[in-house]
């Protein structure tokens, strides 16, 4: 067995000196620890990478010092700064000095004339692909696999950053690498590793603020996803009017994008309610349409509410939200909300024709009895359909009250032609319940109604209930009505 993991370690090795253009006496005679920061220079050899520190066994600590020093010169080099100076190196210097065995030989027997060592990477083969592709989320998510200690990569890059010893960083480069630390201390679940990160970026965020770099406050609540702990972030950005740099942020998830749509959403909700031209620009940018149907349903209802005699420009003013929000809601397909605010805007416009009577914001038993006194069936049935009363029970009632009290046949008429019912004879027993609870002294308009019943055994049955004889006689004088009358009898 050893044998074997002897001989696998030398094929480790071969591959390693092929990949670097050395011999493998130079490879297998450096550091290993060296050795892997040259190997993290080409990100695409992952997998030769996890068994060039199986075999040599390397520690975490040197792991996770190699891999924040990478990644961190990877981020400094991407965004078009200079390569850092070895003062600002954690470990070894980013490109590490490799001496053959004759070179060595050299050195040692010359004092007097320094021999220069032959780099085993040079700088240039760190091409733009690896650089880029080190420091992209989920290649980066790869390489902490390599450590068992993640959390020991994001103490290195916060200490990177926040060494006062060191130059200065570019505060891209800077907000880049406190993502990933950020990013590690997650990935390894360390609450206090994470708590640390958050406590240096807000000692930052003034210097930020004071360079207007407002765009990288942006980038920090986004990469580092703590939208809870960076509401203070947020506040500031609306305090400068920055607050729209949410918007022009690409997000390429689909996960990610719903978080922050719904995060923006939840903060302008709570914190700013009144700043309605920033939700609407957050629901154009996400195509929020349901959101932004909610918010401008409740912007007209606010109006009704706080409205206490209405102008037209007023009801204009609540129409446009309704009918904004019928637009809005119908984009998401929901069309029974869109179908409310088409009702409403009824209901608006039966305010313009009736400006003498209050139509608008009605409690439950307002509504039913301007409903039940609207003369015009189509009046009453807008106000149904605005305050949800379009049901049997209310259409008798209004029925008994316009046709059997005031004689206005002509809304029966209309009700059966604009709401066809399924069965006229339940809206009749509906008709009897009342008259019985509160007798009409109008009889004539009651039997002139039912005559209007198809159902000539159920009229007769009704005629009976309401001792109205002269109708049953009538009924009865029918061909045939007897036997018809016998049967439903024997039915019941």
């Amino acid at each position: 067995m050893y044998a074997r993991t002897y001989c696998e370690k030398i094929l480790v090795q071969y591959e390693v000196s092929k990949l670097l253009s050395k011999s493998y006496i130079d490879v297998a005679n450096k550091d290993s620890s060296e050795i892997l920061q040259l190997l993290l220079m080409d990100p695409d050899r992952l997998p030769l990478i996890k068994e060039f520190i199986r075999y040599n066994r390397i520690n975490p600590e040197n792991i996770s010092k190699a891999l924040a020093d990478r990644v961190s010169r990877a981020i400094v080099d991407s965004g078009n700064s200079a390569v850092l100076s070895p003062t600002r190196s954690m470990s070894v210097s980013g490109v590490i000095p490799l001496l053959s065995t004759q070179e060595k030989a050299t050195k040692r027997s010359s004092t007097s004339t320094p021999v220069k060592a032959e780099p085993l990477v040079q700088t240039s083969t760190l091409t733009s692909k690896a650089k880029s592709s080190i420091i992209n989320q989920s290649v980066f998510q790869d390489f902490l696999g390599l450590t068992t200690k993640p959390e020991l990569v994001g103490k290195h890059l916060l200490d990177f950053v926040s060494s006062t010893s060191n130059p200065p960083l570019p505060p891209l480069s800077e907000v880049e690498i406190l993502i990933r630390a950020h990013f590690c201390f997650l990935f390894s679940s360390s609450i206090d590793g994470c708590e640390k990160v958050l406590r240096f970026i807000k000692k930052k965020v003034p210097e930020y603020i004071k360079a207007k770099q407002f765009k990288l406050l942006v980038r920090l609540v986004t990469g580092t996803k703590q939208y809870n702990h960076m509401q203070y972030i947020m506040d500031l950005l609306i305090q400068h009017d920055q607050f729209e740099l949410f918007l022009s942020k690409n997000v390429q998830s689909a996960d990610d994008k719903k978080e922050l749509q719904m995060t923006l959403y939840n903060y302008l909700k709570k914190n700013y309610p009144t700043h309605t031209k920033k939700l609407e620009l957050l629901f154009l940018h996400f195509t929020m349409y349901r959101e932004f149907a909610d918010t401008t349903v409740e912007k007209a209802i606010e109006k009704i509410k706080s409205t206490t005699k209405f102008s037209p420009r007023d009801l204009i003013e609540i129409m446009d939200n309704y009918l904004l929000a019928a637009e809005n809601y119908t984009k998401e397909r929901c069309y029974e909300l869109a179908s409310r605010c088409i009702f409403m805007v009824s209901l608006i416009e039966l305010q313009f024709r009736i400006p003498e009577t209050r139509i608008l914001n009605l409690n439950e038993q307002q509504a039913k009895l301007l409903m039940h006194s609207r003369r015009e069936f189509k009046d009453a049935l807008i106000v149904a359909n605005a305050y949800n009363l379009n049901n049997l029970n209310e259409w008798s009632k209004a029925v008994y009250q316009q046709v059997v009290c005031s004689g206005n046949f002509a809304f029966y008429e209309d009700l059966i032609n604009d709401i066809p019912l399924e069965s006229p004879k339940d809206l009749f027993e509906e008709l009897v319940k009342k008259h019985k609870s509160e007798p009409s002294k109008n009889l004539a308009n009651f039997k002139k109604l039912l005559e209007k019943l198809p159902d000539i055994v159920s009229r007769y049955l009704i005629a009976e209930q309401l001792g109205f004889s002269d109708v049953c006689q009538q009924i009865l004088a029918i061909p045939g009505i007897k036997n018809l009358l016998e049967e439903e009898r024997d039915i019941r």
